[in-house]
């Protein structure tokens, strides 16, 4: 059974107002597809299903390659590919829980403010109580130029006020929220 921090978690990794996509590659369709036929090599240690795994990953490189996409971002897509590709034989354990974790795939950008504003909201939660929190979190995300700063922000608090209903503690939660922005590098975790 899951903890309640780590289903949260993984809602806020799936959450496209906190993690915005710049280039969807697989989308949830064929994300599901590539863990259905990793679990079935897992399970089952089927090599044909590990290696339509790395065929589907090729095929999505190939596809990339056509694309008309920003040179810096193709660069970082190919590279994020080809490491999906070798984690099949290096890192399964690894791929296996990507793609458990997540509901599609993609490069992308954290909506949230800097780690050092993320530090403000972190040291609000812990030393203050949850009505305290909310008002702090409306107040400096109506005070947000960015609409998508502000939108993601909103939906922390949704995070927080569920978390804090679930009785987990502030300090967790207060760390957890810390840590929000760089989880940006959930995506890049086998390069």
């Amino acid at each position: 059974m899951m903890s309640k921090i780590d289903e949260v978690f993984r809602k806020v990794l799936n959450d496209r107002d906190i993690f915005w996509y710049k280039v969807e590659i697989f989308d949830e369709k064929e994300w599901a597809e590539l863990q259905q036929i990793f679990d079935d090599y897992i399970k089952n240690k089927k090599k044909d299903s590990k290696d339509l795994v790395k065929r589907k990953i090729d095929q999505k490189i190939k596809f990339i390659q056509r694309r008309n996409i920003r040179h810096e971002d193709k660069n970082k897509i190919l590279k994020l590919l080809t490491a999906l590709k070798n984690s099949v034989d290096e890192m399964p354990n690894l791929l296996y829980e990507l793609l458990n974790t997540l509901n599609s795939y993609g490069l992308v950008k954290c909506n949230l403010p800097s780690s050092r504003s993320m530090e403000i909201f972190r040291k609000v939660i812990e030393r203050y109580d949850i009505s305290t929190v909310r008002h702090f979190f409306i107040t400096k995300a109506s005070k947000e130029s960015n609409p998508h700063v502000r939108k993601a922000l909103k939906k922390v608090l949704e995070y927080v006020e569920e978390l804090h209903i679930s009785g987990v503690s502030s300090e967790k939660i207060a760390y957890f929220v810390r840590k929000l922005n760089s989880l940006e590098k959930y995506w890049e975790v086998i390069e």
